[in-house]
């Protein structure tokens, strides 16, 4: 019959993130094509003055590596699909994958904030869709950072899921001050 899933709610989990993620990083780039197909669209994203999807679409920082942003998570979503589909179809988890696997989530993780970051501090409005990418990239390597702890592969400090809520929900408080912080 079926074998039982081990990994089940880490691999939900993950796969709802990496499909809100990769969505997020669709819509922006389909967004950005029809920005350059016609320089007067203007994307459904941009509300007001802050919240502008069309002004952080064409800073200098929305190109950082010679080509949009967003492909970047196009190509590195479905990379997380695999690791969802490893978690459903194996009983035994290989450390050196889900070693790679989390460390691939480092980078998007801190990009994704060098880039809210600019998006407030340096242009001076944000992008929802760029929001709902960097939301989901944090939840995605925290999922693979708890699944390597609960298996043994790292050692992490907090222990509890009572610590990781309270540290992830200052985190976030942090961020909303500095939000605040901007648009006051």
């Amino acid at each position: 019959m079926f074998k039982k899933i081990l990994y089940f709610p880490h691999s939900i989990l993950l796969l709802f993130f990496s499909i809100t993620g990769f969505g997020a990083a669709f819509i922006i780039s389909f967004e950005k094509y029809l920005i350059l197909k016609n320089p007067l669209y203007t994307p459904g994203c941009s509300i007001n003055a802050w919240i502008d999807c069309g002004k952080v679409m064409g800073s200098q920082y929305a190109t950082m590596f010679g080509f949009p942003n967003s492909w970047i998570g196009m190509i590195g979503w479905p990379m997380a699909w695999l690791t969802v589909l490893y978690l459903l179809t194996h009983t035994q988890l290989s450390k050196p994958f889900m070693l790679i696997a989390m460390s691939l989530t480092f980078p998007a993780v801190i990009i994704s904030y060098i880039w809210t970051y600019l998006a407030f501090f340096e242009i001076g409005a944000i992008c929802p869709w760029c929001i709902v990418s960097c939301i989901s990239a944090t939840f995605a390597s925290l999922i693979l950072v708890d699944l390597n702890r609960r298996q043994g592969f790292i050692q992490f400090p907090i222990k509890s899921f009572n610590a990781w809520a309270i540290t992830l929900a200052a985190w976030f408080g942090l961020w909303a001050i500095l939000l605040y912080i901007a648009i006051k």
